[in-house]
């Protein structure tokens, strides 16, 4: 075996035992990246679900190879790419758990202000619509019939495409189809939680994704406390809440407030551009 087909052979073993058993690790790249010398890559990776017959075949087709000598540069070169693959798979890995834990039983929240009582005030997107509308159809129980709609109001959960506003680019679509296209409203509502539900990433413009059960809880105190101007039932909110222990506290949602945030900086400039004096008036609003 000549030395450029010993450094082909261990590529592909560090490729295989890398990309489809998963016994190279990151560390072990790096190992590989730095070192001046070769190794056998399987005396220094630690990995719990790899079997011992895998670990001693390889680690012996490693050993065989490097009695043969390899060009350790070219070794080096993929061991960086590889690295690199690793670290995208890890990235879309988490992002699309991120995109599917809530799934459609969650509804986005924006924080809006923190204030001084313990009470944040949180936005959340709904669609609404007060004229008149024919073409609607309702199902219920398998059975369809046509109606007039009258009026609407109903809170976003998502987007169009997606689960969850991962992109600024989802925002801008829903609010061109909703409203440019179907000729509705899109409005933001908004209700109070006690700063303690909200944790450590608790800030102006943050989003939280909150279970649907806590919404409509959260919901109902706002109405009945806008009904009735009650004070004294508007500062009782915390400690109605420090009741709901069984269920799911607010979740923050990280794609979701850098999407938010970006497409809040990209109105501020086309407010900028179209009207400069209107530009600072508009900062801070979603």
């Amino acid at each position: 075996m000549s030395r450029q087909e010993g450094t082909e052979a261990f590529i592909r073993l560090l490729i295989a035992t890398t990309i489809d058993k998963r016994i190279i690790d990151d560390d072990t790249l790096m190992r590989i990246e730095t070192s001046a010398a070769p190794f056998n890559p399987i005396d220094y990776t630690v990995n719990d679900h790899s079997s011992s017959e895998d670990r001693f075949a390889l680690g012996e087709g490693f050993s065989e190879v490097l009695a043969q000598g390899v060009d350790w540069k070219h070794v080096q070169q993929v061991a960086t790419k590889l690295r690199n693959d690793l670290a995208i798979h890890l990235r879309d890995s988490l992002e699309a758990s991120e995109k599917t834990r809530w799934l459609p039983t969650t509804a986005p929240i924006i924080v809006d202000a923190v204030r001084t009582g313990g009470l944040v005030r949180l936005n959340y997107l709904c669609i609404e619509c007060d004229t008149p509308k024919t073409g609607w159809g309702l199902d219920i129980a398998g059975q369809s019939f046509p109606f007039l709609l009258l009026g609407l109001s109903g809170v976003i959960l998502h987007p169009f495409d997606s689960l969850i506003f991962d992109t600024p680019n989802r925002i801008e679509r829903l609010f061109e189809t909703v409203e440019e296209k179907l000729g509705f409203d899109i409005a933001i509502g908004d209700f109070w939680f006690p700063d303690s539900m909200l944790g450590e990433n608790l800030a102006a413009g943050s989003v939280f994704r909150v279970d649907l059960t806590l919404f409509q809880r959260a919901y109902t105190m706002r109405e009945t406390s806008w009904k009735t101007r009650n004070h004294e039932e508007k500062s009782s909110w915390s400690a109605a809440f420090d009741q709901l222990g069984n269920l799911p506290l607010p979740e923050f949602s990280r794609l979701e407030t850098e999407a938010f945030s970006q497409w809040s900086e990209q109105q501020i400039a086309d407010v900028s551009e179209r009207n400069p004096k209107n530009a600072e008036s508009d900062e801070g609003q979603l």
